[in-house]
């Protein structure tokens, strides 16, 4: 998850009580980070700080079914992710019919969730088994969380790009320019540099450092402790600034948007009105596509910031009093969700745009086609090669067939004089003449 998720641990290390509670009862001595849970918290110090009466003990495990659920659904949504995207950024390059400002945002959107598929998500897979030991160094360690939060910031704010173009078309079509690609593409960096300079401030929250399990092995940890007012007010501004207000602005547009295509969907069938009809069909579809994926958007990341700011100002002892299993089973749901949308954007796409779909088909069919003619291609060069090497090619047989014929009927004088001319094309003919067409060749005086 993102960086505010991560920083869900400020109660944690807020309170250094030395009371030991029961082993069944709290999220006794697990170093819970996961490292970057990608919902980092700093449980390690607080669940050592309640235990640290009892002196070291074993460190306790994760249930096995909640590790095998998570981990089957990391490695579906990592490989749904990477495929999907990738298929999407593929079919809007190839089909230059459904290359507009949409789909470049969508594009944008699509690079976004591969970053996160690609650098966030292995660490995490890893972590899930390795309790929070952190292998991957300090750079990484501020690299995961930082991007999180970038990927998340650029996603709703690519979102909100959208629907404000999709508005501008649908509401108010005599004031839309046409947005050029160079156009688009000065959006996109803006989205990106507000993003980082929204997330910037996570990466002097990280901390690498050196701990220990509650058994005394020493281990590297990494964790964005929320430990003063301020950190906490940095995570509940970025969560107002990335999640509640696009939540409204965009609830906004998209009911206008309905109330102007909802009435025009009853109109005569005459010709300019079929035509009238068919192009608010395709707006409505946009439109539906947009809107399933804006609603997947704060549907996914809802359980990410609710727990995030649970997490934020409650105490470290209810918390704790969950028990281990129970609060895995929230921390590892919220992860889920947040990975399904980064993994659901293409299929999204895909299933409900028949003109996506429909040049994804062509995209693989011409691909395929162009394939079997490169390999077509391939066997004729190299039977020719092999028909050329050692001897002659058809032009060739025909002139000396021709020559033969020439002489044969210019020099009748003699036939021994015939049959000497002749034999000096032998060493030609010989090679050549295998097959039947060319027999009589062989024997030229008959």
């Amino acid at each position: 998850m993102n960086g505010p998720y991560q920083s869900m641990t400020g109660p944690f290390v807020q309170q250094n009580t030395t009371t030991v509670l029961p082993t069944k009862h709290t999220i006794t001595g697990y170093n819970n980070s996961s490292g970057n849970l990608s919902v980092n918290l700093d449980l390690n110090e607080t669940f050592n700080d309640l235990n640290s009466g009892s002196g070291k003990g074993a460190v306790p495990e994760a249930p096995v079914y909640l590790l095998v659920f998570a981990t089957l659904f990391y490695v579906v949504i990592f490989i749904v992710g990477i495929l999907g995207n990738a298929a999407v950024i593929a079919v809007v390059i190839y089909g230059r019919s459904i290359r507009n400002a949409v789909n470049i945002y969508l594009i944008n959107l699509c690079v976004a969730d591969l970053l996160v598929m690609v650098v966030c998500m292995p660490p995490v897979l890893v972590e899930l088994h390795t309790k929070e030991v952190w292998y991957f160094g300090e750079v990484m360690c501020k690299t995961v969380p930082f991007l999180e939060m970038v990927v998340a910031s650029a996603s709703v704010f690519t979102i909100i790009a959208i629907s404000v173009e999709r508005y501008k078309v649908v509401c108010k079509p005599l004031s839309v320019t046409v947005e050029n690609v160079l156009y688009v593409a000065k959006v996109i960096v803006v989205i990106w540099l507000t993003a980082i300079f929204i997330s910037a401030p996570i990466l002097s929250i990280v901390t690498y450092k050196d701990s220990s399990l509650l058994d005394g092995t020493p281990i590297k940890v990494c964790r964005v402790p929320v430990r003063t007012t301020i950190q906490k007010s940095y995570i509940v501004i970025s969560t107002f600034f990335i999640y509640v207000i696009p939540c409204a602005l965009l609830f906004t547009l998209y009911c206008r948007l309905c109330r102007k295509l909802i009435p025009d969907s009853e109109c005569p069938f005459d010709m300019y009105e079929r035509y009238v009809s068919e192009k608010l069909r395709l707006r409505k579809q946009v439109v539906n596509i947009i809107a399933t994926i804006v609603s997947m958007f704060f549907i996914c990341h809802l359980p990410y910031r609710a727990v995030s700011l649970w997490l934020i100002f409650e105490s470290s002892r209810n918390v704790a009093s969950l028990g281990l299993e129970k609060y895995l089973a929230i921390v590892y749901t919220a992860r889920i969700f947040l990975y399904v949308n980064h993994a659901l954007n293409p299929i999204v796409y895909n299933f409900v745009s028949r003109k996506f779909r429909r040049t994804f088909k062509m995209m693989v069919y011409f691909r395929g086609r162009r394939n079997r003619n490169n390999s077509s291609q391939r066997r004729v060069v190299e039977r020719k090669s092999r028909e050329s090497s050692g001897m002659y090619c058809k032009g060739e047989i025909n002139l000396i067939r021709i020559e033969l014929q020439h002489r044969q009927a210019s020099s009748s004088s003699s036939s021994s004089s015939n049959r000497r001319r002749i034999n000096d094309f032998c060493p030609l003919y010989k090679n050549i003449a295998n097959s039947k067409e060319y027999d009589h060749l062989k024997n030229p005086q008959n």
